[in-house]
């Protein structure tokens, strides 16, 4: 004895057998589409497209060389001709951003120890307490005139 469900899913699964040897081949659906589909490993499926595109780029290419040579007995490309490619753009962006980094680092280098503090000429009525004063007259960055001591490194306040 069947119970009524099992009786409904074989009815159905027999209806849709017969209609489907009608309409289409199924079996034939299925070869067309692709292992991978491209939703399903976009990465994957990129990088397949890239190399295929680059094999018939180098097939084109093979092409106009043996043609060009046939026509004319030269070669179509001039190696003058081809333009750089992104590899060497970027080499070569690499290379003057190195160059000006360089120069700009040498820059701020020089600048920034340049600023030594000059001795200045002036006397101040300052004097050290320490035993042996030798004192000097300096002139801060920001232009303020002040004595200090060489031995102590004690200073004018």
């Amino acid at each position: 004895m069947t119970s009524v469900l099992d009786g409904m899913t074989s009815a159905i699964t027999t209806r849709k057998d017969e209609k489907a040897s009608t309409l289409t081949p199924v079996g034939l659906e299925r070869q067309v589409i692709p292992s991978s589909f491209p939703n399903d490993m976009p990465k994957e499926v990129m990088l397949e497209a890239v190399r295929d595109i680059g094999r018939v780029i180098a097939n084109l290419l093979e092409a106009q060389a043996a043609l060009a040579l046939a026509a004319t007995g030269k070669p179509a490309v001039d190696v003058s001709d081809v333009a750089p490619t992104q590899r060497e753009v970027e080499q070569a962006a690499d290379a003057k951003f190195a160059e000006s980094y360089a120069a700009k680092q040498k820059k701020a280098q020089e600048a920034a120890f340049q600023h030594a503090v000059p001795v200045s000429t002036v006397s101040t009525d300052w004097s050290c307490k320490c035993d042996k004063p030798d004192i000097r007259t300096l002139t801060s960055g920001k232009g303020r005139v002040y004595g200090a001591c060489a031995n102590c490194k004690d200073f004018e306040r």
